[in-house]
């Protein structure tokens, strides 16, 4: 019967040394976890930054390239003037 005890108690341990390993192991994928939604949280908002910058470059460019037509139209119009030699 001591046996039996002894055996018990050690399985009792064991099973004390792995509640605390899976304790430790749970704490550690909790940090990792909250390092990745950090991580993802920056990414996120670094997208936006991305998506916003690139929105204003195609305004910009819209811009100049309707005043670059205005310019060509304009140059159209003097170079029809000196053809016709006015």
């Amino acid at each position: 019967m001591g046996q039996a005890r002894k055996t018990n108690g050690s399985s009792g341990e064991g099973l004390d040394e792995a509640c605390a390993e899976l304790l430790e192991l749970t704490a550690r994928l909790e940090e990792r976890l909250e390092l990745l939604h950090e991580e993802s949280r920056r990414a996120a908002e670094t997208l936006t930054r991305v998506k916003l910058a690139a929105d204003n470059a195609k305004d910009v460019a819209k811009r100049q390239t309707k005043k670059l037509d205005e310019i060509a139209g304009r140059l159209e119009k003097i170079e029809s003037l000196i053809a016709e030699g006015r």
